[in-house]
């Protein structure tokens, strides 16, 4: 995270804390843990989740939401995080990250700054955004599917309807490939 955008976060915490921003600047220096650089963006990110992942970067500056609107939209977040993201939808493309935290309440304001200032690193930022989208869009919409298609063999089962249930199970087996391609776990997605 740039200095800048570090100390304005920092200075709008402070007003919201209602503490003088040197001392708070202080105090986070000194009780800082040692900054940890993230390899492996899916497994390690010491319980992270995919939208916590997306919203840190958004909040860094080092995405923009119209590469995160690629693929998702508000309505994707969890109630926990969707007036962030609403946020950062609704926001021009060029506005600052740390002045759009004073437009949150204070309890999402507290959760904005604390992603924002979180001492993580991701090595490959790219690929952090993609592994993190993968998993809150593409993985879920594979699995809609793989239920609809579920859904569907069934019912060719029940009217003995060979071809459709061959056409159905190789469309299946497609879609299974395809979610283990994206780092999905299919154990429960079996016919």
């Amino acid at each position: 995270m740039s200095l800048p955008l570090r100390q304005e976060i920092i200075k709008l915490l402070a007003e919201g804390l209602q503490l003088p921003a040197d001392e708070l600047s202080q105090d986070l220096s000194r009780t800082r843990p040692h900054t940890r650089i993230v390899r492996e963006t899916s497994e390690k990110r010491q319980g992270w989740n995919e939208e916590e992942v997306i919203l840190c970067l958004l909040l860094r500056g080092e995405v923009s939401w119209s590469q995160v609107a690629e693929l998702a939209t508000p309505d994707d977040f969890s109630p926990e995080y969707k007036p962030i993201a609403e946020l950062f939808a609704n926001a021009e493309e060029s506005s600052d990250p740390s002045n759009l935290i004073g437009e949150l309440d204070e309890e999402q304001a507290r959760k904005a700054s604390y992603l924002a200032l979180a001492p993580i690193l991701f090595s490959d930022t790219e690929k952090a955004l993609q592994d993190a989208l993968s998993r809150l869009v593409r993985l879920p919409n594979i699995e809609k599917q793989l239920s609809a298609l579920r859904q569907e063999i069934k019912q060719a089962e029940k009217s003995a309807d060979h071809s459709r249930i061959d056409l159905l199970q190789r469309a299946y087996s497609d879609l299974v490939a395809k979610k283990l391609s994206r780092g999905g776990n299919c154990g429960k997605s079996q016919a």
